[in-house]
């Protein structure tokens, strides 16, 4: 295996959504490689809600988006469900919950934030993400399945489930060379 460099971990997941994506705007595969990015950062937005969410089914997530009484907190929980679906059905092997449940409720997800999407005078890349979702799924598998990625992903496991912040030291391992330790 080659040693592959990336300034950060952003530029590595645009590289390969480009690769492995056939169809995908660009702001929607920069949309997706800052989801993708911000998972291993204990900090995140989204990595707080998943470590809320992650025992909780998806069906009492999309639920609890649909009663939300305000637009904005409505399309805060749409997004982060899309979201959500993302990292899990293109990071994780998810052996319990089929992929087409994750699809239907990632597709979901993203629906519902563009319905709500609060700065009506921007771009929106949550339809795209909601019509595109089997593809975002099947090019965040294919570039797991990659030989040359399987590692990383595992490690971004690792460090998602320990939190110890040395086991980002082993990315260059794998091929990946961070320019700073934050990724």
């Amino acid at each position: 295996m080659g040693i592959l460099t990336y300034k950060n971990l952003n530029q590595f997941f645009i590289e390969c959504l480009e690769k492995y994506s056939q169809s995908l705007s660009k702001e929607a595969i920069f949309y997706l490689s800052e989801v993708l990015s911000s998972v291993i950062l204990p900090d995140s937005p989204l990595s707080q809600f998943m470590e809320e969410y992650i025992e909780k089914p998806l069906g009492s997530m999309l639920n609890e988006a649909v009663g939300m009484e305000d637009d904005f907190s409505r399309f805060r929980l749409y997004k982060n469900l899309g979201d959500f679906c993302t990292i899990l059905g293109g990071l994780y092997e998810t052996e319990r919950i089929d992929d087409r449940i994750i699809v239907c409720f990632g597709q979901n997800g993203y629906m519902g934030a563009s319905r709500y999407y609060p700065w009506k005078g921007c771009m929106s890349v949550y339809p795209e993400l909601s019509y595109k979702f089997p593809e975002v799924i099947g090019s965040l598998k294919r570039i797991r399945h990659d030989n040359n990625n399987r590692s990383m992903f595992d490690i971004l496991e690792e460090y998602k489930r320990t939190k110890d912040i040395h086991v980002l030291e082993i990315l260059p391992e794998s091929g990946i060379i961070p320019s700073n330790k934050n990724c």
